[in-house]
């Protein structure tokens, strides 16, 4: 089991996923990004470039 939050989704991917909207949920909180130095993937490069300022 686990929770997650999304800005926005429109369908999920498996019908064992369940969305729900939270009214009034208002929070900000600190992201951290944790990857291996050996990883080259250009998709995690471009991840890591997109979410770090």
């Amino acid at each position: 089991m686990g929770v997650g939050f999304t800005e926005f989704a429109h369908h999920a991917s498996q019908e064992s996923v369940l969305l729900r909207k939270v009214k009034d949920l208002d929070l900000s909180y600190r992201l951290n990004l944790i990857w291996r130095k050996s990883t080259a993937s250009p998709s995690v490069r471009r991840f890591v470039d997109a979410m770090t300022p």
